[in-house]
Parts: structure tokens; C-alpha cells; sequence
């Protein structure tokens, strides 16, 4: 029926799972599945050994991807047909903790680095696309990037907090108490909910220690269509991100005898 049909039978049966990978470099079976994972709080990661992606050429997958700025998929260039580098590289990065973690700088267990020329490797970063090769005797992946030209680690630190959120947000109201009362106070305990995971976040690495923010409206400023529906709505929330360190430019200094 088509990829997207496909994934969208896989969500219905499994509506948890976070990470896709697929077994075709089609042009159009990639562009299909990074579309469906642009709707949805999923991640898509695949690799791509189409010799145009190395060049200044403009009809490319990775070029293609990248006119839609899609933020959900991450593409890395293999030489290799057969190397499953996406899901190698997913594979590696789906246990670490959201947030604690970027995808550059990892070395894939089983996959063959490629070679690249400086200007090749140039194309590909332009494209917002990914390479594995070897630097310093070492096999890395950079940079980490999505064709919107954003991280994927900062994508997935985001759906992380969402999910947090929810279920802390659910667990309150859920508590087995008798109820929340819509007053300051209950408000009090759901920005409490809303901090808490937000919090964690920044433990974890994801946020700047101490930049979590938690605004809860006044009871009286929320309007009273939503009081009388119970819809405790107007609570907002700000966090800066801690991000990562993908390149030490420019050190300069001095020896002398």
C-alpha cells in the first residue's frame, strides 16, 4: 500500500515506538517515509549512497529533503548500499538519555567509513546531510543534523519534554485524590507537574541549570468559558538549551623559550 499506509497500520498496532528505519535508498520510499515522520513525534534516520548527494547537484535525495526542512529526518551518506549506517547510528543513539547526548561523534559498530574529498564532505553539510569518516584515527559521524538544519538531538530533547510533561501533568490529575481544585492552589500543583520533568531535564544535560521558567495564570485572569469547561488553560513554560560542543575553532597562542 505504500510506506506512509504502512507506518501508519505500524502506529495503529503500536502507537510507542519512536524510531523508523526502512530497508530502501528509493528516492521516493525516503521522501514518503521522512513526510509521514514530519507529522508525527517520531524520528526517521536512513543512509543514502546516491553519488549526486557528494556533488553540487540539486535534485538529490538529500536535496529534496532538504527544500521540505524536514526537522524529523536525519540522512548520512554511505558508500556502502548495504551498510545501514541510519540504523546503526539510531541504534546507537536511542539508549542514551534525551537530552545528555549528540549524534555527532560516534562510531558505528559494523559500518565502513568512507572516504570523502573536502569538498564532497562540503556538498553534504551544505545539504544538511551527515558523513561517517575517519578523523584523528577515529571512525565519527557529524554532525548531527536534520534537513531543517536544526540537531536532531535538540528534536529529540524537545519530544522528551513533551512526553515528560504529559504524563506528569496526567499523574496529577490522575493522583487518586478527590480532585484539583480550579483555584490558584490547584494551579499551584499542575505548574508544579509542568517544572518537575523540566527540571530533570536540565540534570540530564538538555537545559541550562537554573534557566526553567514555570508561568501559571491566576484563576482570575483565565476566561470563564474555560473555567466553566474546566479547562485550566494559559500555562507556559521557558528553558534554555544546553547544547553541545561540535567544533573549537581559531585557538590561538603564543610559544616562546
Amino acid at each position: 500500500a505504500g510506506i506512509a499506509a504502512d507506518l501508519s497500520a505500524m502506529l495503529l498496532a503500536d502507537p510507542d515506538f519512536y524510531g523508523i528505519v526502512i530497508d530502501s535508498q528509493d528516492h521516493n520510499h525516503v521522501v514518503a517515509a521522512a513526510a509521514w515522520a514530519e507529522a508525527q513525534d517520531v524520528i526517521f534516520a536512513f543512509n543514502n549512497s546516491d553519488g549526486d548527494i557528494l556533488t553540487s547537484a540539486t535534485d538529490d535525495v538529500f536535496s529534496t529533503l532538504q527544500d521540505s526542512a524536514y526537522a524529523r529526518t536525519v540522512g548520512i551518506y554511505s558508500g556502502d548500499q548495504l551498510s545501514f549506517a541510519g540504523a546503526a547510528w539510531m541504534g546507537r543513539m536511542l539508549p542514551t538519555t534525551p537530552g545528555s547526548d549528540t549524534w555527532a561523534f560516534k562510531t558505528l559498530a559494523g559500518v565502513p567509513v568512507d572516504t570523502l574529498s573536502a569538498t564532497a564532505e562540503t556538498n553534504i553539510q551544505a545539504k544538511d546531510g551527515n558523513q561517517y569518516t575517519e578523523t584523528a584515527g577515529i571512525n565519527i559521524t557529524f554532525e548531527g543534523q536534520s534537513f531543517a538544519g536544526t540537531f536532531v538531538d535538540i528534536t529529540r530533547y524537545s519530544d522528551w519534554c513533551k512526553a515528560r510533561i504529559q504524563e506528569s501533568v496526567f499523574g496529577v490529575l490522575a493522583s487518586g485524590g478527590p480532585k484539583i481544585p480550579f483555584t490558584d492552589v490547584g494551579g499551584a500543583l499542575l505548574g508544579a507537574a509542568v517544572e518537575q520533568p523540566l527540571i530533570q531535564g536540565e540534570r540530564n544535560g538538555g537545559g541550562v541549570p537554573g534557566s526553567t521558567q514555570v508561568f501559571v495564570p491566576k484563576v482570575a485572569d483565565i476566561a470563564a468559558a474555560d473555567r466553566a469547561a474546566r479547562r485550566f488553560r494559559g500555562i507556559t513554560f521557558s528553558q534554555g538549551l544546553a547544547g553541545a560542543v561540535h567544533g573549537v575553532p581559531n585557538i590561538t597562542g603564543t610559544l616562546t623559550v
